[in-house]
């Protein structure tokens, strides 16, 4: 299976790109992309995917020119590649990892924000309620 990486460029995005620095086979959890391009090339923050051949991988950890990753996301399959071979990443912006950061701050404030608009209507319905019982009494005694 191709990945296919259709994208428009615009200044918002990055591809990150390298070429192994040793072979890898199948089931290889580390990877090692050229000398200085790790640093360079790639974003230090994780995770973040990469495309070898047909492969696509997941990177979990990124030491300078060394990547933890699991293989074969995306309904690919893990697979040997060469020394040599190209891979590339797609960084939708420079500073992504600063953008992720805030994307998920937002997202934990609007839960908490759910879960304090949540609790006041339980309050309320539980008011209303008991405004209800309490009228239900007063029938019960007229």
């Amino acid at each position: 299976m191709i990945i296919p990486l259709y994208i428009e460029r615009s200044d918002k995005m990055r591809i990150c790109e390298s070429r192994l620095a040793a072979d890898i086979n199948a089931t290889t959890g580390v990877l090692t992309v050229t000398t200085g391009e790790g640093a360079t090339n790639f974003p230090s923050y994780t995770p973040f995917l990469l495309q070898i051949e047909s492969e696509a991988v997941n990177v979990t950890k990124v030491s300078t020119d060394t990547f933890t990753i699991e293989r074969g996301e995306w309904d690919t399959t893990a697979t040997s590649h060469t020394a040599g071979t190209p891979l590339r990443a797609v960084i939708y912006s420079e500073d992504l990892g600063g953008e992720y950061v805030k994307m998920v701050e937002l997202a934990q404030a609007q839960e908490t924000l759910l879960k304090q608009i949540t609790e006041q209507l339980k309050a309320i319905l539980a008011v209303v309620a008991y405004g209800q019982n309490l009228s239900n009494k007063e029938e019960d005694y007229n």
